[in-house]
């Protein structure tokens, strides 16, 4: 099997975690090429992940490389679609650091790339590919718990004035959004994977406990295709953190962590609990994990599977087609929360917020 040779332009925090990845798929790739700006840093970031790795300050020089088959794009996020696109031209396909964009219109931009050269786009939404999160998407899917009736997720963090210190964090035209965009979208992302289409959004937020521009609490109400309904919320104002999920029918649960619920009603319609049926959803994900031992999760997860992608020719578990939806359901949240009223998907070309500027514009006037 021929081993994909890999680049990385950025050279920051989260580049190490994508050389890290790298480095534990060695049998299959191999990192080659590593650009920064700052060409000391890629030098740093090659020595640390033991890669013989040529550098460049430059990451069109990367690119003019012609046996680079992929190029993970690890800049901030307003640095982050012409490098993008730059490698879809190139011929090589990308695994980008989330989020993806800061707009519909980006997004499309990408993806009008990938399609025109023949390319995969995927994203670092390394969420998914968790045991637990995959053992509950194939309960939902599955019909183990009934059709999904109400949903609740939450993404709780706690940031400080160093966290934010960095310059291109907390403003709109540089980190593209606050905790919404760039935390609590792993969350919302897994949401929208287990549940389908979202048809509708309510959502409000502020910025609370950090001097920042963006927000830094969200809370959202989701209507689906499938007739259930969510809630969801995030902050970085929370003194816990950690991530919570659970997806209910009309008599069973599963939740994240991993736990299960269910139901039977006593002969006053009252709940009683029913341990039977709560026993055969801990073997259907039981079983569902012994079946599909051989995933890896974290970072390493997305990136195999653009590997498998690639040789089978199908799209990226987290390709760039199904994480437009979630960047659509992001807008419609903060579309919501500037407007005060509902917001319809999908959301149009027409539409004011289906921009950067038009949608930062908007944001802007939240007091």
């Amino acid at each position: 099997m021929k081993k994909f040779r890999v680049g990385i332009i950025g050279a920051g925090d989260i580049a190490v975690m994508h050389a890290q990845a790298y480095g534990e798929l060695a049998e299959e790739c191999e990192l080659v090429a590593i650009a920064d700006t700052d060409e000391d840093r890629a030098r740093r970031l090659a020595e640390a992940a033991g890669a013989e790795a040529e550098t460049f300050a430059d990451y069109r020089r990367l690119l003019e490389r012609e046996d680079i088959d992929i190029v993970s794009v690890c800049t901030p996020p307003y640095v982050r679609e012409a490098p993008i696109v730059a490698a879809l031209a190139a011929g090589k396909h990308v695994m980008a650091e989330k989020p993806l964009a800061a707009s519909l219109e980006e997004c499309d931009v990408m993806l009008e790339a990938a399609a025109k050269h023949g390319r995969k786009l995927a994203v670092m939404l390394q969420t998914r590919f968790e045991l637990p999160v995959r053992q509950i998407r194939h309960l939902v899917s599955s019909g183990a718990i009934g059709a999904p009736l109400f949903a609740s997720a939450a993404n709780h963090h706690w940031r400080g004035e160093r966290y934010y210190g960095k310059p291109w964090r907390g403003t709109w035209e540089r980190e593209r959004g606050g905790v919404l965009m760039n935390l609590g979208i792993h969350t919302l992302d897994v949401l929208l994977w287990m549940l389908g289409e979202l048809t509708s959004v309510r959502a409000d937020m502020a910025t609370l406990g950090n001097r920042i521009e963006t927000e830094d609490a969200a809370t959202a109400s989701l209507k689906f295709a499938c007739g259930a309904l969510a809630q969801f919320v995030c902050t970085t104002t929370h003194p816990v953190d950690g991530s919570s999920l659970e997806i209910s029918g009309r008599s069973r649960l599963v939740r994240y962590p991993l736990s299960f619920a269910a139901y039977a009603p006593n002969d006053a319609g009252y709940p009683m609990r029913d341990e039977a049926a709560e026993a055969e959803l801990a073997q259907a994900a039981e079983a569902y994990a012994q079946e599909t031992r051989d995933a890896v999760e974290g970072f390493a997860g997305p990136i195999r599977d653009l590997f498998a992608a690639i040789r089978e020719n199908r799209e990226p578990i987290t390709g760039g087609l199904s994480v437009r939806r979630t960047i659509e359901a992001v807008t419609a949240v903060y579309k919501s929360a500037a407007t005060g009223v509902e917001v319809r998907l999908p959301i149009g070309r027409d539409d004011a917020c289906y921009t950067t500027e038009g949608l930062h514009r908007l944001m802007k006037t939240i007091k």
